[in-house]
C-alpha cells in the first residue's frame, strides 16, 4: 500500500500506521524501495554483461573451429603458395587477412542486429521491468551509444583475427 502524506507528518503517520499493522507486517520509505530497485536492476545488469560474455565466447569458438576447417580443406592452396616462393609469414598474413574480411562482414552484421534488438527489444524490456516492480513506465529512447558501437566492432574484429592465429599457423 502506498500512502502519500504532507511532509512534516511522515513520522506521525508511520507510527499510527505501524499500530494498526498486524506482527510481521513492515513500513518501508519508498527512498529503500528505490534502492531495493536499483540493486536488482544492477543485478540484472551484470547477469545481462555474463550473457555477452558468453556470448562473445561462443562466437570465438565458433569462429575458430571454422576457420580451422576453412584452412584445413585449402592445405594444398597453402602448398601450392610456398612451392611458388611465398614464405611461412607471407602465407600466414595472407589467411590472416582473409579472416579479417570474414568477421568484418560478420562485425557488421551484428552491430546492425545489435542496434535493431537495442532499439525494438529495450522499450518491452523497460515497460516489463516497470510493470515488475511497479513503477511508473518509462519512454525509452535507444539511441546506440557511438562507444558500444565501437567496443561491438572491436571484439568482433578482435575475436576472429584471434580465432585465426592458430589454424593460419
Amino acid at each position: 500500500i502506498d500512502l502519500l502524506v504532507t511532509p512534516g507528518a511522515e513520522a506521525s503517520v508511520k507510527t499510527m500506521a505501524e499500530a494498526r499493522l498486524p506482527p510481521g507486517v513492515t513500513i518501508e520509505e519508498p527512498r529503500l524501495r528505490k534502492e531495493v530497485v536499483r540493486r536488482t536492476v544492477a543485478g540484472f545488469q551484470a547477469m545481462l554483461s555474463a550473457f555477452a560474455l558468453l556470448a562473445v565466447l561462443a562466437g570465438f569458438l565458433i569462429c575458430y573451429s571454422r576457420l580451422a576447417s576453412i584452412f584445413e580443406s585449402r592445405t594444398w592452396e597453402v602448398g601450392l603458395f610456398r612451392a611458388v616462393g611465398l614464405t611461412r609469414l607471407a602465407v600466414f598474413v595472407e589467411l590472416l587477412k582473409e579472416s579479417l574480411v570474414i568477421g568484418g562482414m560478420g562485425t557488421a552484421i551484428g552491430v546492425v542486429a545489435g542496434a535493431a534488438i537495442g532499439h525494438y527489444g529495450l522499450p518491452a524490456v523497460a515497460r516489463a521491468t516497470a510493470i515488475n516492480f511497479r513503477l511508473p513506465i518509462a519512454v525509452v529512447d535507444a539511441a546506440p551509444a557511438s562507444g558500444a558501437l565501437l567496443m561491438g566492432a572491436l571484439v568482433g574484429l578482435g575475436a576472429s583475427v584471434l580465432a585465426a592465429l592458430v589454424p593460419a599457423l
